[in-house]
């Protein structure tokens, strides 16, 4: 099996026990597993603060900083899906609360706390937003945001989902 993990925001030594989490599933993963194929995904000012443990296990450096958490975002809903469907990944593990929210690849998320609820005052108004929003859908089961926009769509949903597979095309062999 092909498994991307998602540690895209890593900020190094910025976001505490969630990079801790990240760093002991990679080398819990290693000690255990010999079968599977690993990618991690990470923003270019982490790369360099990771190394691939063995030979089954690589390390892929996305073109932004994940301290640029707004793009970040960005390119954990557009490039990882398309990144991984170009490595033919049959599963995104996102370790850090927010994910794809399509991909053809499977996809589970470990959400470590409700800090964003808990302690609204640590976040920005706008990221509040976003984290209320995208924290919620990501434990959707695979197939079924797919199945919401098909059968319950808005026009904005229409739009949004429209301009994204048209991106996607456009850029599909750039990206990876």
């Amino acid at each position: 099996m092909r498994i991307v993990i998602n540690g895209l925001f890593v900020i190094p030594n910025q976001v505490g026990g969630s990079e801790t989490y990240l760093r002991g599933l990679i080398d819990g993963l290693s000690k255990v597993d010999a079968r599977n194929e690993y990618i991690l995904c990470l923003g270019s000012d982490a790369a360099a603060t990771f190394r691939p443990p063995d030979n089954h296990w690589r390390i892929l450096a996305s073109p932004v900083r994940s301290a640029r958490r707004p793009l970040r975002l960005s390119f954990e809903q557009l490039w990882l899906p398309m990144v991984a469907a170009k490595l033919g990944a049959d599963l995104i593990h996102s370790a850090g609360y927010t994910a794809p929210l399509i991909s053809t690849a499977r996809r589970v998320a470990s959400i470590l706390d409700m800090n964003y609820k808990r302690h609204p005052e640590d976040l920005s108004v706008a990221e509040r937003c976003v984290y209320s929003i995208l924290i919620p859908l990501v434990p959707a089961q695979p197939g079924q945001l797919s199945a919401r926009f098909d059968e319950h769509h808005t026009d904005l949903e229409t739009t949004l989902a429209s301009k994204l597979a048209r991106w996607a095309k456009d850029n599909f062999n750039s990206l990876a």
